[in-house]
């Protein structure tokens, strides 16, 4: 079985310039986890494979503003920096991990248990081999929601990747060494609805 070491350190603090109108809160995390017998799915084999010892190392920040305690601005970046400590790719970056993801949107609250929701997702970075050599194209996703309450009845409608970005959410490359790279495309645009009962 895999064994990890993890430290971690956080900071939150928020500021009320106006009490229930406006507020501003802000967030820094910081992490280190060292693995050691790391397991790994991998699609080339298509199994869970040992990969060894690496190291995650990464920082959490965001930045949100409240406005009237019903309406709430967001935005958060992560920087990861997973890399091998083992073996011939020894310091190089582990594959399928984003270096940078940026996160912003908005949240709403309005009169009738009505909720409005619209999130960015931006997503950098990403190596496919473990050798650094071939990247995913950077993506950009826009996701909006609209749920609202119905006495103990919860319902909800996605509109996901709403601007119907062509993008891949993974891939590896040919492990018979043709050089071909096969990509796992994500759904262009979809809309899905839920439903909950609340006893």
């Amino acid at each position: 079985p895999q064994f990890a070491t993890n430290r971690e350190i956080g900071l939150r603090h928020r500021v009320a310039f106006a009490p229930r109108i406006f507020s501003v809160e802000l967030s820094v995390a910081g992490y280190s986890i060292g693995l050691k017998d790391e397991l790994d799915f991998s699609l080339e084999e298509f199994r869970t494979v040992n990969i060894g010892r690496s190291r995650h190392r990464g920082v959490e920040a965001g930045l949100a503003a409240y406005l009237c305690e019903c309406v709430r601005l967001f935005a958060n970046y992560t920087h990861q920096d997973a890399t091998s400590r083992t073996g011939d790719n020894f310091g190089r970056r582990l594959k399928a991990i984003p270096r940078h993801v940026v996160v912003g949107g908005a949240t709403a609250r309005l009169d009738g248990g009505v909720r409005l929701s619209a999130i960015v997702r931006s997503t950098h970075d990403i190596y496919l081999d473990d050798a650094n050599t071939i990247s995913l194209p950077d993506y950009t996703v826009v996701d909006a929601k609209v749920a609202w309450r119905l006495r103990s009845v919860d319902i909800a409608v996605e509109a996901l990747n709403l601007l119907g970005e062509e993008y891949s959410s993974t891939g590896f490359p040919d492990t018979s060494g043709s050089g071909a790279v096969y990509f796992y495309p994500a759904a262009e645009r979809a809309v899905r609805f839920t439903t909950g009962l609340r006893l």
